[in-house]
């Protein structure tokens, strides 16, 4: 049996087979949305052995940021900007970090729209 002290966090599934003769199973684990690091701890169940491991759920963060030029000439706008997160955005409904480059060249964080 496996269970998390947070499901809507770190969601695993209720059981996991190990076959016969094997010694190891493995498992997903679905994080949630978190507006900030959330620890998480995950427990297997074994007859009456059990195990904890814990787990830190963090909002997605900027992996990288890519310029379509070096230099820009004043009053003109450079298209074809990117922007990478190391996780998926959120929906909107809460404070995700969505991301904005504005045209002083500050990255900046603003705020979910609900």
């Amino acid at each position: 049996m496996l269970t998390s002290s947070d499901s809507t966090r770190a969601k695993v599934p209720a059981s996991v087979t190990i076959p016969e003769g094997a010694t190891i199973a493995y498992f997903d684990l679905q994080a949630g949305t978190v507006n900030s690091s959330v620890p998480v701890s995950i427990t297997a169940t074994f007859g009456t052995e059990s195990g904890t491991a814990s787990i830190t759920i963090r909002r997605a963060a900027v992996s990288n940021i890519h310029l379509a030029a070096t230099s820009l000439k004043g009053g003109t706008t450079m298209g074809a900007n990117r922007i990478n997160l190391d996780g998926l955005a959120g929906d909107g409904r809460d404070d995700t970090g969505l991301v904005a480059l504005r045209s002083w060249g500050v990255l900046q964080q603003t705020q979910g729209s609900g």
